[in-house]
């Protein structure tokens, strides 16, 4: 994965949340902290491609998602890759008005 690269502070409770949530999603097959579960940058969740409606092929689409904070604001992007399909869609830095 390549990382993103949002400035910011990294809360990870909010990575964990988000994992919390993400797990019980049903295409969800797997969800890791990028680069690692020490270093959590960024996470990951492994769409099961069988699960998709139709689904899309053998390979595993993915959704990564980076979340920081300044002072009141928050800042994330969202990236969602489905090789089956050649569909590979960086969302632009987002802002979230705390």
């Amino acid at each position: 994965m390549t990382t993103m690269g949002l400035s910011g502070t990294i809360d990870s409770s909010t990575y964990q949340g988000l994992k919390d949530v993400l797990q019980r999603y049903p295409v969800v097959t797997t969800v890791t902290y990028e680069p690692d579960g020490i270093r959590k940058r960024s996470i990951r969740a492994r769409i099961d491609p069988a699960r998709i409606s139709p689904p899309t092929g053998p390979a595993t689409p993915t959704l990564d998602v980076e979340w920081r904070f300044e002072s009141e604001t928050a800042y994330y992007r969202i990236h969602y890759a489905d090789p089956n399909r050649g569909f590979d869609s960086r969302l632009p830095s987002l802002v979230s008005e705390e």
